[in-house]
């Protein structure tokens, strides 16, 4: 039978962390203390001693369960605010964002549902997070360039001229 090559499937939860089991990072991008997703104290779940007749404790919710539990409430609760977030992205129009600032995108929060006992750390955030909403029509840009042009050379002409006059009579015989 023939291979059929197939794309990945595009996963549809966001990313949990396996250090401190909180929401939208990795452990590669953690910097925040570990939290065990059997028990949910403060180690890593390698390190574990909780024996497996006792129940689990979320460490997002505190509930029964693990933190990696896909019925967990802060779980469920990230998901439909990010479908709603999806649904009035999709709705929403394009924006020309004027006199935006992007001095204040040094610094980035990340999301820490269900983690309020933790301080948060600056995460940096990329060029392309920092203009992501910043959709300006092609038209926009062109009208502006077009009339800065036309400011230009309504200035430079003049003084080509006088230029060339003061060539001429300092180099005529």
């Amino acid at each position: 039978p023939p291979i059929k090559i197939e794309l990945p499937k595009k996963k549809r939860s966001p990313p949990q962390c396996h250090d401190c089991q909180a929401f939208y990072h990795t452990s590669n991008f953690c910097h925040q203390s570990s939290r065990c997703v059997k028990c949910g104290e403060n180690h890593f779940t390698s390190e574990c001693t909780k024996p497996p007749s006792e129940p689990a404790k979320c460490a997002l919710c505190l509930g029964p369960h693990t933190a990696s539990y896909r019925g967990c409430p802060v779980f469920k609760k990230l998901k439909e605010n990010r479908r709603k977030s999806e649904l009035h992205k999709s709705i929403r129009h394009p924006v020309l964002y004027q006199n935006t600032s992007f001095t204040n995108t040094s610094t980035y929060k990340s999301p820490d549902v269900g983690r309020e006992d933790h301080a948060r750390q600056p995460k940096m955030k990329s060029y392309a997070e920092a203009v992501k909403f910043v959709n300006a029509p092609v038209e926009a840009i062109l009208t502006i360039l077009t009339q800065f042009i036309s400011n230009f050379n309504s200035l430079i002409s003049p003084l080509i001229s006088l230029f060339t006059e003061v060539i001429h009579k300092r180099f005529s015989p």
